[in-house]
């Protein structure tokens, strides 16, 4: 069940809290390299949220180093421009569970999440 959301991305971050902030813990911080101190220390973080448009090398090889390790379970879910989803579209479909184009609707963001946390709860047919 997704509780705690991190969100890596300066010009996000505001946006994110107003949209988030009832439903989920959001924490917020300025760049990818306070985000990544941040998830190995909080075991409890559940989400992240990345805007590839800021950082955008670190950026993605946040996403890789999180899509590739063994350490990591959290889904990933990135926020990009038009120019930057041509330039690394093969990741972002490859690594991120969801991925907005900005500008975004913020309830779709929302519907995304909740929509992880039904499966969770649903129980498998299988």
């Amino acid at each position: 069940m997704i509780r705690n959301v991190l969100s890596i991305g300066q010009s996000m971050n505001y946006l994110l809290e107003t949209v988030l902030s009832d439903a989920y813990d959001l924490i917020t911080v300025e760049n990818v390299f306070h985000g990544m101190h941040l998830l190995k220390e909080n075991k409890n973080i559940d989400l992240i949220i990345v805007d590839i448009d800021f950082q955008t090398k670190e950026a993605i090889d946040l996403i890789l180093h999180i899509h590739s390790s063994r350490l990591y379970k959290q889904p990933i879910f990135a926020l990009f421009s038009t120019s930057n989803y041509k330039a690394h579209e093969g990741v972002l479909k490859r690594c991120v569970y969801e991925h907005f184009k900005k500008p975004f609707n913020p309830i779709d963001l929302v519907k995304a999440i909740d929509k992880i946390n039904a499966s969770e709860l649903s129980p498998s047919l299988s």
